[in-house]
């Protein structure tokens, strides 16, 4: 397979070890369901004198994992590219004009993120489009690799955390979109006093009761008109007085997709993955969708 530019609106998925088995399937079922291209990036880390193919490339692990993902879905129209450098460059880079980017995370990278980073947190960061990290088993758990297939396959709920900017419509509106091609519910989680921080205040009962009821329409105003538009969508809400990312882990058990919203802006010059954020990617048991809200670059193409 030769290098190739990523065609527009593609799904766009990062294809190397250790970091990639499951979230390559689940790019490859995202691209069928939306009548996709499927575009793989490639990079090795360092510096090479000359371009280097996919198939020379590619360990014979992953290589493997790539014929049989392409045996599966033979109606996928596919395209590579492969070079050196920085993962997460290459990646971020492929956002501006991706439909959404797929990256997986393993035990390993996610231990360590906190101190040395991984391409699964600097892509979500700094991303111009939607990135769906998949957690990926260990290689050698074959089995439980099958029943990670067998859940995407029979999946559950869609699950959204909700907060009052901006980054709560883009994540709903890609919520909602999940939820109906799936014919899954949505379940939107909303924590009072919602912050980066997780903090808790010490405040009277009356202003608690004001919050609640606060959060109570900000949620119904934010989910208002989705209905008519989602009619075959489910929608269950859950308003807690609790911490914001526990809850939303909590609930995300057993759900297809757990979907966060973040700043927008990209590129790497833009902000800082919000904690919340971080931290669903490093804990949640279900693939997590981080949605950039509207950037403000003027190369990104605008919002659908």
């Amino acid at each position: 397979m030769k290098n190739q530019p990523a065609p527009p609106n593609a799904i766009v998925v990062g294809v190397a070890r250790p970091w990639s088995a499951a979230a390559l399937d689940w790019a490859a079922d995202e691209a069928v369901a939306t009548s996709r291209p499927l575009h793989l990036v490639h990079v090795i880390e360092g510096f090479h004198h000359t371009p280097v193919d996919l198939d020379g490339d590619v360990d014979g692990s992953t290589a493997v994992e790539v014929t049989g993902v392409l045996e599966s879905h033979p109606s996928l129209r596919v395209t590579a590219h492969t070079d050196t450098g920085s993962p997460a460059g290459a990646l971020v880079a492929a956002s501006r004009t991706a439909e959404t980017l797929v990256v997986g995370a393993t035990a390993h990278t996610l231990l360590k993120a906190v101190v040395l980073g991984s391409v699964a947190l600097q892509v979500a960061a700094h991303s111009f489009c939607p990135v769906v990290v998949v957690h990926d088993l260990e290689p050698s758990d074959s089995d439980a690799r099958a029943g990670v297939r067998a859940v995407s396959t029979h999946p559950g709920r869609v699950v959204v955390g909700l907060d009052a900017s901006e980054r709560s419509v883009r994540a709903l509106a890609y919520a909602f979109e999940q939820a109906s091609r799936r014919q899954v519910g949505l379940t939107a989680v909303a924590c009072w006093a919602w912050d980066e921080s997780d903090g808790f205040l010490a405040l009277p009962v009356p202003v608690w009761e004001a919050t609640r009821e606060q959060q109570r329409r900000l949620v119904a105003e934010l989910l208002a008109g989705w209905g008519e538009k989602y009619p075959d969508v489910d929608v269950q809400t859950r308003l807690e007085q609790a911490r914001t990312v526990p809850t939303l882990l909590e609930v995300a058990v057993g759900a297809s997709l757990l979907v966060v919203g973040t700043r927008g802006r990209g590129g790497f010059d833009g902000l800082l993955l919000g904690s919340v954020s971080q931290r669903v990617i490093e804990r949640a048991s279900c693939p997590v969708a981080v949605v950039p809200a509207p950037d403000l670059d003027p190369g990104r193409r605008g919002p659908k």
